[in-house]
C-alpha cells in the first residue's frame, strides 16, 4: 500500500493518513502473530494449504480497508467484493463511475490484481526465503500441476525468474502504450490489467473509451503473451523453444483463438456489423480478452448475436495456458480431455492395445489424467450448482450462468445484468458473497479451499 503514496502526492489527494493507517494495520497484526504464535516446526502440506487459503482471504480483507478509509465505497459487501475481484484477477466491479474515483484509489484497485496476477504467495516466496523447505509445498499448491516446473534448483530462484518475466512484460507494454499516445497513468493501469489478465480499467468504457486501434492491437498482443505458460519464456533463454509439452500447449492455445476469432468474425459480419473491418476489430479483441480471462472490452457484446455469445462463454470456461496468470479450466486440461475421448473411442476398436495419451511426445501419467478429469468435473459441477444458487437470488438465466462463469473463470464481465456495459452493483448482497466464493474457488483451483473443510485437515 505504500506504493500509493507517490500517486497521492503527485495528484495532491488527501489520503496520506489513510494510506499509512491501512499499511500499518496488517504490519502490526503480522508482527503480533510472529511474536505470539512463533513455532520451530517446519511447514508441512497442511500449513502450505493454510497459508494459501487464509493468505488470500486475509490479504483481500486488509486491502479493502483503503476503499473504506478513502470513502470510495460504503457497503462492506461491495468493498470486500471489489478487493477479492482485484486480488483474484477477476476484474468484476461494483463501481459504476470509475472515472470519478481519486487517482490513488484507481491505482490501488489496479495494483491489487497486478499483485494477484503474480500470486500473493509467489510474491511472498520471492521476498521471504526464510520459509525454506515449506516454500516448495506452497509453490506446488499455488500452481497447476500440469503447468508446474522448477526453473532453478531453488524455489526462490524460480519465483524470481517468473517475477522478472512478469515485470518485463508490464514495463514493455507500458512503454508501447505511452509511445502510441496513451497517458502514462492510464498506460500503467492498463498494463497492470493486461499482464495480470485482470481487466480493471481507469475508464468506464474500458479500452473502448479510447477508440484507438493502436492501443487495441498492443493490448491484444500482450493479452496473448500473458496467457502463455511462463515456462515458454524461460525456454527461450535456454534455447529450447520446441520443448514438447509447452510447444503443443501453445499451438492448441493459438488454434483456439484462431478458430474462435473466425467464427465470431463471420457471425458478426452477418448479424451485427456492416463492415468486415469492424467485425475483425471488435471480434478478435473480445475473443482474446475472454479466452485469456482478462475481461477488457471495446464493444458491448451483450448486443451481439447469440452464436457469438455462446462462443465467448465457451472461451470463459476454457481459459488460456497453465503456468500463466489466466483463470478458468486451462486449455491443457481441455486438450487432455479431448485426447482421452479419442483414446477411449480407439479402445473400443482395439481392446487389447496399450494406448497412451501423449502431449508433444510426452506421456501423461494416469494419475495426472485422473486429476484432470476430477478437476473438470468439479469445475462444471460447481458451475451448475452456483448457477442454481444465483437463480434463487432473482437473476435471469443469462445473468446467473454468465456471472458464475465470469467469476469462477476470473473473467469479470459476463452477459445480461453483468454485461460489459453494466457491472455487479445490482446483484443482491447474498449473490455478491456467493460470487466472492466463486472468485476464491477459481483462483485457488478448488482443491486448496475444499481441503480445509475436511476434518482431517484440522487434526494433529
Amino acid at each position: 500500500m505504500i506504493a500509493i503514496l507517490p500517486i497521492d502526492l503527485i495528484y495532491g489527494e488527501p489520503f496520506i493518513k489513510s494510506i499509512l493507517i491501512c499499511s500499518a494495520t496488517p504490519i502490526v497484526i503480522g508482527i503480533a502473530l510472529i511474536i505470539f504464535l512463533k513455532s520451530d516446526k517446519s511447514l508441512g502440506i497442511k500449513e502450505g494449504i493454510g497459508v494459501i487459503v487464509f493468505g488470500w482471504i486475509s490479504v483481500s480483507f486488509f486491502s479493502s480497508l483503503f476503499y473504506i478509509f478513502s470513502g470510495s465505497l460504503e457497503s462492506f459487501t461491495d468493498v470486500f467484493f471489489e478487493s477479492v475481484s482485484g486480488f483474484t484477477t477477476t476484474g468484476a466491479s461494483v463501481i459504476s463511475d470509475i472515472e470519478s474515483l481519486p487517482k490513488s484509489v484507481i491505482f490501488w484497485r489496479s495494483m491489487t490484481h497486478w499483485i494477484g496476477g503474480i500470486g500473493i504467495v509467489m510474491f511472498a516466496l520471492m521476498i521471504l526465503p526464510i520459509l525454506g523447505g515449506g516454500g516448495m509445498r506452497i509453490y506446488q499448491t499455488e500452481t497447476s500441476n500440469l503447468g508446474q516446473v522448477k526453473f532453478t534448483p531453488r524455489i526462490v530462484g524460480t519465483v524470481r525468474i517468473i517475477f522478472l518475466i512478469y515485470l518485463s512484460l508490464t514495463a514493455l507494454e507500458t512503454i508501447l502504450l505511452t509511445v502510441f499516445g496513451m497517458p502514462l497513468f492510464d498506460a500503467i493501469i492498463h498494463s497492470f490489467g493486461t499482464v495480470a489478465t485482470g481487466g480493471f480499467s481507469s475508464k468506464n468504457l474500458s479500452i473502448g473509451e479510447y477508440n484507438n486501434l493502436s492501443f487495441e492491437i498492443t493490448i491484444i498482443i500482450f493479452m496473448i503473451l500473458s496467457g502463455i505458460n511462463y515456462i515458454f519464456y524461460f525456454n527461450i533463454f535456454r534455447r529450447k523453444i520446441r520443448e514438447s509439452l509447452v510447444a503443443e500447449e501453445l499451438r492448441f492455445y493459438l488454434i483456439i483463438i484462431l478458430i474462435s476469432s473466425i467464427l465470431v468474425i463471420i457471425t458478426l459480419r452477418i448479424f451485427n456489423y456492416e463492415s468486415i473491418r469492424d467485425s475483425i476489430r471488435y471480434g478478435v479483441f473480445q475473443v482474446v480478452s475472454l479466452n485469456t480471462t482478462t475481461g477488457f472490452t471495446t464493444s458491448d457484446y451483450n448486443k451481439w448475436n447469440e452464436f457469438s455469445q455462446i462462443v465467448l462463454i465457451g472461451l470463459m470456461l476454457i481459459g488460456a495456458c497453465p503456468g500463466s496468470t489466466s483463470g478458468a479450466i486451462k486449455n491443457i486440461r481441455i486438450l487432455v480431455i479431448i485426447k482421452s475421448i479419442y483414446i477411449e473411442i480407439k479402445r473400443i476398436l482395439h481392446p487389447q492395445a496399450e494406448l497412451i495419451i501423449k502431449i508433444g511426445g510426452t506421456s501423461i501419467r494416469n494419475l495426472e489424467i485422473r486429476k484432470v478429469k476430477t478437476f473438470v468435473t468439479l469445475y462444471l459441477l460447481s458451475f451448475f450448482i452456483f448457477t442454481l444458487i444465483m437463480l434463487l437470488t432473482g437473476l435471469d438465466l443469462k445473468s446467473a450462468f454468465s456471472s458464475v462463469a465470469a467469476t469462477l473463470g476470473g473473467v469479470g464481465p459476463g452477459l445480461g445484468m453483468v454485461g460489459p456495459a453494466e457491472n455487479y452493483a445490482s446483484i443482491p448482497i447474498f449473490g455478491k458473497w456467493v460470487l466472492c466464493l466463486c472468485m476464491f474457488l477459481g483462483r485457488l483451483e478448488f482443491y486448496s479451499f475444499f481441503i480445509i473443510l475436511l476434518p482431517e485437515f484440522w487434526s494433529k
